[in-house]
Formats: C-alpha cells, structure tokens, sequence
C-alpha cells in the first residue's frame, strides 16, 4: 500500500483516501439530489395554480366578452359614457370601413380571373 497525502494534510492509505473521497462525492450527489426534489416540491403546485388561475381568467374574460356582445349599441354607448356625436362618426367610419372591405373584395374577385 502506498501513502498518499489526501485533502487536510494527513498522511493515511490510498485505500482510505478513496473511501473518504467516495464518500464525499455521495454526500453532494445527495444533497443535490435533495436540492432538486425540493426545488420541484416546491414548484410543481405552483406552476399547478398558475394553470388553473390562467385558464379561470381566460373563462372570465369570455364571459365577459359575451355578455358585452349581447349588449345593444345604445347600451355599451351608455356604459361607455361616449359623446353622440363622436359615436355617430365612429358608426359612420365603420359603415365606411364596411363598403371599403367590400370593394376590395370585389376588386380582388375580378383580379384574379
């Protein structure tokens, strides 16, 4: 057996060097595998919550939209709080919007054939 001086500066056999470093190699690779396994004890139900709050905003949201769509144009124009007139000019842009959309499309139609 040969000696060899190991971490510490004490003069022991190879043998119990090896045992020793081996033995500390086991400690970190548990003790990280410990760090991960309450990494991810710790994560999961977080990430679990997240989901279920995303998806329970996403169901609001749609019933919110909804229930706005069913509304008629003079009662989002009251809980808009909007000035008539300014109403009446985006009403008349949107008609405007409309015709444009149109002739496009049938530019388009005559275009391609």
């Amino acid at each position: 057996m040969e000696n060899v001086i190991c971490p510490g500066s004490i003069l022991v056999s190879y043998r119990v060097c090896a045992i020793q470093f081996s033995n500390l190699i086991g400690t970190n690779v548990s003790a990280y595998i410990n760090l991960v396994c309450d990494t991810m004890r710790n994560t999961i139900p977080k990430a679990v919550v997240h989901c279920q709050v995303r998806e329970a905003k996403r169901a609001l949201l749609n019933h919110f939209y909804v229930q706005i769509g069913r509304r008629e144009k003079e009662q989002l124009g009251k809980m808009l709080d909007e000035d008539p007139s300014l109403m009446a000019k985006r009403e008349t842009l949107a008609k405007r919007l409309e015709l444009y959309k149109s002739a496009r499309d049938e530019i388009d139609s005559v275009a391609w054939k």
